[in-house]
C-alpha cells in the first residue's frame, strides 16, 4: 500500500488524532504497528496527543506523544503502558 493511501486510511479511521503526514516518518513495514498504536490510544483522545513518529535510524523509532491537561493518573498509566509496548514493537 502506498504511503499516501495508508495515511489517508489512518486519518479516515482516527481523524484529528493523526498528526500531519510529514510528522510520520517511518518505513512501510512499520505501518501496521502505527495502526495498532492509534487503535489502542483511541479511547484516550481526551488525555493524550501524538505529535509525531519518526524513525531516526534503523531500529530507533521515536514517538512524540504528550499528555493533555485532562489526563488522570489512571489515563497516564494506561497510556504509558500502550506507548511502551508499541515503542518496543517499533524498535524491534
Amino acid at each position: 500500500m502506498s504511503e499516501e493511501t495508508w495515511y489517508r486510511r489512518l486519518v479516515e479511521r482516527f481523524g484529528s488524532a493523526v498528526p500531519a503526514a510529514e510528522r510520520l516518518q517511518i518505513r512501510a513495514d512499520l505501518q501496521p504497528i502505527v495502526d495498532d498504536l492509534f487503535f489502542e490510544l483511541a479511547n484516550f483522545h481526551h488525555a493524550c496527543r501524538v505529535y509525531g513518529i519518526v524513525e531516526r535510524d534503523e531500529g530507533l523509532v521515536v514517538i512524540d506523544a504528550r499528555f493533555l491537561s485532562g489526563a488522570t493518573a489512571a489515563d497516564k498509566k494506561a497510556i504509558n503502558e500502550i506507548l511502551e509496548q508499541q515503542q518496543e514493537r517499533l524498535n524491534d
